[in-house]
């Protein structure tokens, strides 16, 4: 069967595909009008599994869900620890509850998750640390940062400095909270640290050269990781609101 034959049955395959599948009309023309090409590109997008341009659709269609919808996840999360009061659903509720700024309901969960052969569990150790710094109890995360440095020393340990040098920030040494953010965004492996550190400096004095910095090193690294991209956005919110 001649190659132009072969292409055309495929385009053919692919246009029926469309249909079928409630996909997109308008990869109908693109099919029509780039034979070849649109049908490389409907492949990628539509049925390569775990292609990075499916993750990007499916995360756009997740967004605009909870956007329709904000409450979705914590009704389910909710309603899957009525039906099992298990230590993995109280915790993925909490989690859901730090997101939706519930911060003392999420200290409650893991709080209770914390008995048995769980109780010195480093994960929902460091949850409720972390739930207590959303809910602005700095002892209790100094408390636990602690213990998870005692008896966890190789946990997270980028998450538990950064954590800690936040945690500072809640006091009134501003130089030593400065400095520990300082000494986490030099080595911290993400964006994040260098975040924290420039939202802090824009609290306390002129802090546009530490987020600048950050979005410079996005673009020349060509970082295009959502959890990433995410401190960059942020980075250019927190510069806007500051001129």
């Amino acid at each position: 069967m001649p190659l132009l034959l072969v292409g055309w049955v495929v385009q053919i395959f692919l246009i029926i595909h469309v249909v079928r599948t409630g996909r997109p009309t308008w990869w109908i023309w693109v099919l029509f009008a780039a034979p070849f090409i649109g049908g490389l590109a409907y492949f990628v997008v539509e049925l390569l599994p775990g292609s990075r341009a499916e993750r990007q659709v499916a995360k756009k269609g997740r967004d605009l869900v909870k956007s329709l919808n904000p409450d979705l996840d914590l009704r389910r999360r909710a309603q899957e620890l009525a039906i099992c009061g298990s230590v993995d659903n109280k915790r993925k509720l909490a989690e859901e509850c730090l997101v939706r700024g519930m911060p003392q309901d999420a200290v409650e969960l893991y709080a209770s998750t914390l008995a048995g052969p769980h109780k010195n569990d480093p994960n929902l150790l460091f949850g409720l640390a972390r739930a207590h710094f959303a809910n602005g109890d700095a002892a209790a995360v100094e408390r636990l940062l602690n213990q998870l440095e005692g008896e966890h020393p190789q946990f997270q340990r980028e998450e538990r400095q950064l954590l800690r040098a936040r945690n500072a920030t809640y006091g009134d040494d501003v130089p030593a909270a400065l400095a520990q953010l300082a000494a986490v965004s030099q080595n911290y492996s993400g964006l994040e640290a260098a975040y924290r550190y420039g939202e802090y400096l824009l609290q306390v004095e002129q802090g546009r050269a530490v987020l600048q910095e950050l979005i410079a090193k996005a673009k020349r690294f060509n970082i295009r990781h959502d959890e990433e991209l995410y401190w960059v956005k942020q980075a250019k919110r927190l510069l806007s609101q500051s001129r």
